[in-house]
């Protein structure tokens, strides 16, 4: 599967995101298709009482691993500290890393950033950004699957 797209992160950089050519050096093993953490492990998923058909998938194919890489490179190449990626599709339940982030609050993270764009193949897209006083930083870039009327994307960065 290609994915290629361009998006603003922190609404100063641009980045052209490819998997292709890109080396995997993170094992695939470590990422969890069902994870019950987001956020490079900090906060709890909370999935719906009932769980209905919510659903949660992290991408955790070789390729997935692979675009992931490039954006960490591609991000550091434009002077930005991404330690870690996460790629998520979520199902019936758009607010799930919206409702996630916030839950960073309690590790003392506030709202650092919000910005809401267009770009090439990902359509409908914000950037929403959390960080402390001691530099660390929780972002996402969201967007709605085109042709669902209930499906988001989320790549979730941080330090």
């Amino acid at each position: 599967m290609n994915r290629s797209l361009s998006i603003i992160v922190f609404g100063t950089c641009f980045l052209s995101l490819s998997p292709a050519n890109a080396s995997v050096t993170q094992a695939t093993a470590s990422c969890s298709t069902h994870p019950t953490y987001g956020f490079n492990g900090r906060v709890k998923i909370p999935y719906p009482s009932g769980r209905g058909t919510a659903s949660v998938i992290q991408f955790c194919s070789a390729a997935d691993t692979r675009f992931k890489q490039s954006v960490m490179r591609q991000a550091r190449a434009a002077g930005l500290d991404v330690r870690w990626t996460e790629y998520y599709r979520a199902k019936e339940w758009v607010s799930a890393f919206h409702d996630s982030i916030y839950q960073t609050r309690a590790l003392g993270f506030q709202q650092s950033n919000y910005k809401q764009f267009s770009v090439q193949e990902w359509k409908d897209t914000e950037t929403l950004v959390y960080s402390n006083s001691s530099g660390k930083y929780v972002g996402m870039l969201s967007r709605r699957v085109p042709g669902t009327t209930n499906t988001s994307e989320f790549l979730l960065y941080g330090n």
